[in-house]
């Protein structure tokens, strides 16, 4: 009975990355949460006290649904419709088209975006916790995560350099 939510659209910091080592400036956004990133504390103070399990992302959405999912025994599913109705998605999508680079793999394997993800049960007020429905907790299937509706991609996370 559980939802999967997070505290806001991931993939900023790897479109701002993106965007310096191709010495491109398309987007302040994406450039700032690169360089200075702004972690929702207070979103993910107030998410803690519903959540079943959270953690923050910094290692790629789909990297740390994997460790949550591997932690308890679970899948979750996220799915890309949810998350292109977060608040931001529409100015990701069109970066990516502009500098032809592919905004999903920001989204869902970028890494050090510095957002929160949490399992909470679907009746919590997860929403007026800061948070976000981006998926279903489901029992264990073939993966710890799932895509719904899409192939996982290869990377699933972030590498550190």
């Amino acid at each position: 009975g559980d939802v999967v939510v997070a505290t806001g659209l991931t993939g900023w910091s790897k479109a701002g990355l993106n965007l310096l080592q191709r010495g491109l400036t398309n987007s302040d956004r994406a450039i700032s949460q690169f360089k200075k990133p702004n972690p929702p504390y207070s979103s993910a103070e107030k998410l803690a006290l519903v959540a079943n399990s959270m953690c923050d992302v910094s290692d790629g959405l789909l990297s740390e649904a994997n460790h949550i999912g591997k932690a308890s025994s679970l899948t979750l599913e996220v799915d890309p419709e949810l998350i292109s109705k977060l608040a931001g998605f529409s100015e990701i999508a069109k970066l990516g088209g502009e500098i032809s680079s592919d905004h999903w793999d920001w989204i869902l394997s970028g890494g050090e975006d510095h957002q929160f993800l949490a399992t909470v049960p679907a009746d919590s007020d997860y929403e007026n916790h800061g948070a976000f429905k981006i998926g279903t907790v489901k029992a264990l299937g073939k993966n710890y995560v799932e895509l719904l509706g899409r192939e996982l991609p290869k990377e699933v996370g972030y590498s550190h350099f």
